[in-house]
């Protein structure tokens, strides 16, 4: 059997220096197409350095709330309680090319990672495919406050089961889980990751601030 979650975090910001403040997962059951939630976890993190006002003014999370939380290292094991030769799956918007960035390393090996905002860009027809932009275009009923972990990982269910309302799940599934195969920047775009050359992979996995999580996945396994 497999345990699918639909995770998020929150972070100290964009940069390369960021850490994460806030986590959470919904854990769900694959239920006649459809992805019903049957419980859900969130923390606050202790990102072991401050949070900078421009982000505290878009999550709202500060120093002073953080002070006392637990470390992402303290809590995640714990809190994904991953059994012997058990099969997880974790979906998220952009998750394996951002969050995962601030999670490698934290979340056990043998994960499967996969990315709404990859099946989202492919079928749904919207002016922009980020959560906010999702929110407004398919008038999502939000229970909480948005660029929270928690209210984050329910609108992205939402998200999801507007997707399965017109497809089956192994067609979903397949597309968030899929891995890339192309480059999508700088002078080598749209070639494939088989076909760049040796020294370009060297640089993009040694040097290049733009390389995903996924991605880098991707061509170390090259």
């Amino acid at each position: 059997m497999t345990r699918i979650l639909i995770a998020d975090t929150e972070t100290t910001g964009l940069d390369n220096n960021a850490r994460v403040c806030e986590y959470a997962h919904v854990e769900c059951a694959l239920v006649n197409n459809r992805l019903v939630e049957r419980s859900r976890f969130e923390t606050l993190v202790h990102p072991g350095r401050s949070i900078p006002a421009e982000a505290s003014r878009v999550h709202h999370i500060t120093d002073a709330m953080v002070k006392d939380a637990p470390t992402i290292r303290e809590i995640l094991p714990a809190a994904l309680n991953v059994k012997r030769g058990e099969h997880i799956q974790v979906f998220g918007h952009n998750f394996p090319s951002y969050d995962m960035k601030l999670l490698d390393g934290v979340y056990p090996r043998g994960i499967d990672i996969g990315c709404s905002l990859k099946a989202a860009r492919t079928f749904i027809t919207a002016p922009g495919h980020s959560l906010d932009k999702l929110r407004q275009h398919l008038k999502l009923d939000s229970t909480g406050q948005a660029h929270s972990a928690l209210a984050d990982c329910l609108d992205t269910l939402q998200i999801i089961n507007r997707m399965l309302a017109e497809r089956d799940w192994e067609i979903l599934e397949s597309c968030m889980l899929q891995k890339p195969t192309t480059i999508s920047f700088g002078k080598h775009k749209g070639e494939k990751l088989e076909d760049l050359p040796e020294s370009y992979v060297r640089w993009l996995l040694n040097e290049c601030d733009n390389v995903g999580w996924d991605l880098r996945r991707a061509l170390e396994e090259l």
